[in-house]
């Protein structure tokens, strides 16, 4: 889908046209976007193609500490207890 091509290298994996290509910790097939992810209202949303999965995170939290939010720190555990 050329809409999930990437484009750019980004330090998260690669950008494309509006989303993020990259891979989990296992290797599986990462394709997400996010809405605002600072303070306040923040959306996640990640897709896993060749699982037929979609995690989306709502979170209201801001910042854990200064180099993750919540919602962004939440992600790894589900990945994790979801084996993808």
């Amino acid at each position: 889908m050329q809409l999930w091509t990437p484009a750019v290298q980004i330090q998260e994996g690669q950008a494309a046209l509006g989303w993020f290509v990259s891979k989990t910790a296992l290797g599986t097939r990462r394709v997400w976007t996010r809405g605002n992810d600072d303070f306040g209202p923040n959306s996640l949303l990640y897709t896993y193609p060749d699982r037929d999965l979609v995690i989306i995170i709502l979170t209201h939290a801001g910042q854990k500490n200064d180099n993750v939010t919540y919602s962004r720190d939440l992600l790894p555990k589900l990945e994790s207890a979801l084996k993808v």
